[in-house]
This record gives C-alpha cells, sequence and structure tokens, in this order.
C-alpha cells in the first residue's frame, strides 16, 4: 500500500514535538481534574443531570462515533490521495479501537476486580439504608446482571425516595453496577483528545488546533459528567483519565511509525 505524502514541512521538522506539547497540556489538564473533588452535588432529578448523561454517552457507548468523526475529519486534509485517505482512516480506527478497547478490557477484567472500589451511587445508597444491603454483599451477588436486577428492583419501588432520579439518570444507574476505579468513560474520551490533539499540533493550520482544543474540552466534559453522575470518584476519572492519554498518545505514535516505514511523512503539516 502507497501511503506516500507530499515532502515533509517544518511541522515534521522535530515529530516528537506535538506529542511532547500534546503530553504536556493533556497532563496539566489531567492534574485540573482533581478539582472535581469541589463541585457540589447536581440535583439528579433536573436538567443538568439529564446534560451529563448526554455527555457521558458522548464518551461511553456513543465514543466510536466520535472516533469515527475526528477519522473523517483528519483524512480529509487536502494533498493525499483517496488511497491514502482509506489507508490511514483503516489504520487510525484499528490502532485506536486496539489500544481503547484494550484499555477498556483491562479496567473491567483487571484493575477494577482488583482493586474492587464500589461507585459512589452504591455508597450512597447503603448509607441512606435504601440499597437493602452492605456495598460489599452487593459487590458479592454473582455477575452484574443479578446487580443490575437487584438495583433496578430497589429504585423502581414505589417506596423509593432515597435520592430523587430523573429517568435517564436510573437506567444510568442500573447499567452501571460495576467496580468505579477506574473510569472507562475517561479513558475513552481522552484517549481519543490526545491522539487528534497531537496530530492537530503537527499542523500549521490554526484551525486544525483549535479543533483540537476543543476535543480536549470534550474529554474534560466527559470526565465531570461521572463524578456528577455519583457513579465516579474524582480519583477514578483521574486515573482514567492518564489512562487515555498514555494510549491516545502512544496509539499517535504507532501510527505515524508505521506510516512513515511506508514512506509517508505524516502528518501532513497543513
Amino acid at each position: 500500500m502507497n501511503l506516500a505524502s507530499p515532502p515533509a514541512g517544518p511541522a515534521q521538522a522535530r515529530p516528537s514535538r506535538p506529542v511532547l506539547l500534546a503530553a504536556a497540556v493533556l497532563l496539566a489538564v489531567t492534574a485540573l481534574l482533581s478539582l472535581a473533588a469541589l463541585l457540589p452535588e447536581v440535583d439528579l432529578n433536573g436538567n443538568a443531570s439529564v446534560a451529563a448523561y448526554y455527555m457521558a454517552a458522548s464518551g461511553g457507548p456513543w465514543s466510536w462515533l466520535m472516533l469515527l468523526a475526528c477519522t473523517v475529519w483528519l483524512v480529509a486534509r487536502a494533498g493525499i490521495s483517496n488511497r491514502q485517505r482509506l489507508g490511514e482512516a483503516a489504520l487510525i480506527i484499528a490502532v485506536l479501537a486496539v489500544a481503547i478497547g484494550g484499555g477498556f478490557l483491562l479496567n473491567e477484567h483487571g484493575i477494577k476486580a482488583v482493586v474492587g472500589v464500589p461507585r459512589p451511587n452504591i455508597q450512597q445508597l447503603a448509607k441512606a439504608g435504601a440499597l437493602g444491603m452492605s456495598p460489599q454483599e452487593f459487590y458479592n451477588l454473582p455477575g452484574k446482571a443479578p446487580q443490575r436486577d437487584y438495583l433496578r428492583a430497589r429504585l423502581n419501588d414505589p417506596t423509593f425516595d432515597a435520592v430523587p432520579l430523573n429517568d435517564l439518570v436510573r437506567s444510568h444507574w442500573i447499567e452501571e453496577t460495576g467496580f468505579s476505579f477506574p473510569s472507562s468513560h475517561s479513558l475513552a474520551s481522552m484517549g481519543i483528545a490526545a491522539f487528534f490533539l497531537a496530530f492537530a499540533l503537527s499542523c500549521r493550520c490554526s484551525g486544525r488546533r483549535a479543533a483540537g482544543a476543543l476535543l480536549v474540552v470534550w474529554a474534560v466534559a466527559v470526565c465531570l459528567s461521572r463524578p456528577v453522575l455519583r457513579v465516579h470518584s474524582t480519583a477514578d476519572i483521574c486515573f482514567g483519565a492518564l489512562e487515555g492519554v498514555v494510549l491516545g498518545l502512544g496509539a499517535f505514535v504507532l501510527v505515524r511509525h508505521i506510516l512513515s516505514r511506508n514512506g509517508s511523512t505524516w502528518p501532513v503539516g497543513v
């Protein structure tokens, strides 16, 4: 596959610079996420909770749509052939799918199971006596399906009044029953933002750099939506975001290396 592109411009003179700059920005942003501990509790039956729900969905079940949209944005730049566009798009999607998907599996079947931190909402329900058991007893139920069934019965009980919940938040609480640490939503959103921010910083176009910055804003909003919905703590989102930064920038370096071996000076500084 010929993925060659025009000769490198000034933006490619030092190819590690965009990665280092992106790392510096994203690590600073991740550190600032620790301020999420200062956020006031949001009414989970109000409009703010609905907005948080949809923001969380954009970094969870819908994160692949964001990945596809960003990939199209990346390969739509001028100066490359349609064949190169398809090759780059396939490689980017494959590498990010492995990186983010692998991180998700590591979290869900490794770190979360080993650390075993109950979710904040489960702890809140137990403290209020609305869970009907301790968090440890809840997580001793044999798998997520029984946990969801049990929580669904408790939250849909007509007498439940421990926390006023919007229907969307209620369904989210029922769906998100696994352990809390770390946040896979934060990993996915920050991973996507890290990859495409590094690309944007490799370009001379101020518009692309601005778009990369907006992706970081989106990732931060996804991270913050998790404690707002009370399904993750500040530590959860900070560690998940850090995982995303490492995986996203690692994926960028790998994609750039693979394409350079095929004669590409990717990404083109446009």
